[in-house]
């Protein structure tokens, strides 16, 4: 049998970007995401550069963001991700069956936060 796969939506938070535009953007021009540590004091590793998520927003895109606090940053990125590809998807504006719907998630490594990710999406 063969299936049919289509991406209706996409979303992403990087180092280049924290939207779909604005990571195109930079990976066409070239720019890296690598830069100075700020996350913590890196001055006693023998690395101080990382690709860091910059200026990232996560009260755009979850209401009640407090609830989250505790969660892990790589829990608040896919959410935004997610929501971003639910937004670009407009599925939530149409008549799709959830049995025909199917989610893909792709998250770094991070706090094992899966059972609050999933409790917010669920």
């Amino acid at each position: 049998m063969r299936r049919r796969v289509v991406v209706t939506g996409i979303g992403c938070v990087t180092p280049v970007g924290n939207d779909v535009e604005t990571t195109w953007k930079s990976l066409c021009a070239g720019q890296s995401g690598v830069g100075l540590i700020t996350h913590f004091d890196a001055s006693n590793f023998p690395t101080r550069i990382a690709a860091e998520v910059k200026e990232y927003d996560f009260s755009r895109y979850c209401d009640g963001s407090n609830r989250f606090e505790s969660a892990g940053r790589n829990i608040r990125f896919a959410i935004g991700a997610a929501t971003q590809a639910m937004n670009d998807s407009a599925i939530l504006d149409s008549d799709l069956s959830p049995e025909r719907l199917g989610v893909y998630l792709g998250a770094g490594e991070g706090q094992q936060d899966f059972m609050l990710f999933m409790s917010m999406v669920a």
